[in-house]
């Protein structure tokens, strides 16, 4: 995406406008240089004429590398773009699960794109249940104005349009990884690396699955009655309201967690392919 970004070229038969890349390169640096060399490769094109620039000595954004960054591309000519890959290696020693750490780093890349201009985007893992979304701490979603995630079925895989503000969400691009030779080693053995090929759509029902959570079970309960009914559409946060309604808050808890709880169980469930939300309302599978 941002190669085609970078040469103005279409996206899977999207119109692009040529604008300005800077690919902060945090970790394998290595495996990054051969996809590049193998995109440029397949696309038969020299990346040195297109404006796209790598960095991989990352700035750490707990600390004020921003100021740094921002004089930094401004003396390339600025940037449209700007991406952390990933947020974890640009946040050395930052505890991931609280705001303090994480929410200094994204205060600084706010004034990133305040200087700057760019649109910025960080590369995140997901944690060892990847129906929570992003790795650490709740607040990274709600102060992300896009969410996009990568989700795999074999040798199958698709980003989706997790969170979109002011857009539509749920929206899937197929593809799948096809190694390519880009070289040969000093023994004479094939150098390889991948590059990206689309699919037309992604076996979706292949990752159907039962609820994994009573909240899960639970909206999925609620979201029958809901549509059973017939008074029409049910959005989202008409789903989560009703299934508050009917979970009793904790009493010992300091805060009300209900709605992020279920809000994170919602997107497990979509991310399931149990529950669609990709005409603007909930429907079941």
């Amino acid at each position: 995406m941002m190669g085609a970004i970078a040469r103005g070229h279409s996206w899977r038969g999207i119109t692009v406008k040529q604008r300005r890349v800077v690919y902060i390169v945090a970790e394998g640096v290595k495996g990054f240089r051969a996809r590049l060399r193998a995109y440029s490769q397949r696309h038969g094109i020299d990346l040195d004429t297109v404006p796209f620039v790598v960095v991989t000595e990352p700035p750490n954004l707990l600390q004020q590398d921003d100021k740094a960054l921002a004089a930094s591309v401004k003396a390339w000519g600025g940037a449209d773009i700007i991406i952390f890959d990933t947020l974890a290696q640009s946040t050395p020693g930052a505890n991931e699960n609280t705001s303090e750490g994480i929410g200094k780093a994204l205060a600084h890349c706010k004034r990133l794109h305040r200087v700057t201009g760019a649109m910025i985007v960080l590369v995140a893992h997901t944690g060892k249940d990847a129906s929570k979304g992003v790795r650490g701490w709740s607040g990274i979603r709600g102060a992300a104005d896009v969410q996009i995630e990568v989700v795999c079925h074999g040798d199958q895989r698709a980003i989706k349009i997790d969170k979109q503000k002011d857009g539509k969400d749920g929206n899937e691009f197929g593809f799948r990884l096809e190694e390519v030779v880009i070289g040969q080693n000093d023994d004479g053995d094939d150098v390889t690396s991948c590059v990206v090929e689309h699919l037309m759509t992604m076996p979706v029902a292949a990752r159907k699955k039962e609820p994994q959570s009573r909240n899960q079970a639970l909206i999925l309960r609620i979201a029958s009655e809901l549509l059973r009914s017939g008074k029409g559409p049910v959005s989202e946060r008409d789903l989560i309201e009703a299934c508050v309604s009917q979970m009793p808050r904790k009493e010992s808890a300091g805060c009300d967690n209900r709605r992020r709880d279920l809000a994170r169980a919602f997107m497990g469930l979509v991310a399931a392919n149990l529950i669609d939300t990709r005409a603007g309302h909930v429907e079941l599978k």
